[in-house]
């Protein structure tokens, strides 16, 4: 064999070797982009999502409060803003959402909380309508509730959807603040009962009749969820790095 035949058979193999590193190369990253995209379309299942309880205020025979000029009821704005929220939460693949009642229908207190335990929820955030004491229309505002001073989870979760809401709307702050309502008491869980305004004020009850507002309002309490279970994660990761060190 003479040496430009050499040389030739040397080139040959040389373009073969590349061709196959190549070929290796592109199996390699068609494999992990694969395997990406499959484990971005993982679903955490049920047990690994925080379960978090939406209760939606009053129902059936229960109106709640009412604008006695209008008619409007309480009953139908919670039920309206709540399947807002749970749409939001429903969408979140980290969340497993519970709500209380899902149409026009009577929960009792009891049976709310019930609902909570048995389905080992880790929130419970309740959502209502204010009415103004003789009915005066010269009150608005939006106020979050929880129950204990030393529940520091509850507060937190109280803050963090309270400061969305009076960030992102319209309103007059009427703070967060501490009250034993029923299903706050008697939850196992960080838990706040939120008032979104009062139907008895006629700006404030035209904006919880509005769909844009509702949405608005849905938005800011989902963002005060959220914000308030990142603030868990983190703590848990530094908690896991102080156990490592």
């Amino acid at each position: 064999m003479t040496n430009k035949s050499k040389r030739k058979k040397r080139r040959l193999k040389k373009k073969i070797r590349n061709f196959l590193i190549l070929i290796i190369l592109i199996a390699l990253i068609t494999i992990a982009f694969c395997s990406l995209k499959i484990f971005n379309n993982i679903e955490p299942n049920n047990e690994n999502k925080t379960k978090v309880v939406i209760d939606i205020g009053h129902g059936g025979n229960d109106q709640g409060t009412k604008n006695l000029k209008t008619g409007t009821l309480e009953k139908d704005i919670t039920l309206q803003i709540s399947n807002k929220v749970i749409k939001k939460l429903s969408e979140d693949k980290t969340i497993q959402v519970i709500p209380t009642r899902t149409e026009d229908k009577y929960v009792s207190l009891v049976d709310r909380n019930k609902i909570e335990r048995e389905n080992n929820a880790e929130l419970f955030v309740s959502i209502h309508c204010n009415a103004a004491p003789n009915d005066a229309s010269n009150i608005e505002g939006v106020e979050t509730f929880y129950w204990k001073e030393d529940d520091k989870k509850s507060a937190t979760l109280a803050q963090k959807i309270h400061n969305n809401i009076t960030l992102s709307l319209d309103v007059n702050d009427r703070g967060v603040k501490k009250e034993a309502y029923e299903v706050l008491r008697n939850s196992k869980c960080p838990s706040v009962l939120i008032e979104t305004g009062f139907l008895t004020n006629n700006r404030e009850e035209s904006n919880l009749l509005d769909q844009s507002y509702q949405e608005n309002m849905a938005d800011a309490i989902y963002k005060g969820i959220k914000e308030y279970l990142q603030i868990q994660v983190d703590k848990q990761v530094q908690q896991q790095n102080k156990e490592i060190n």
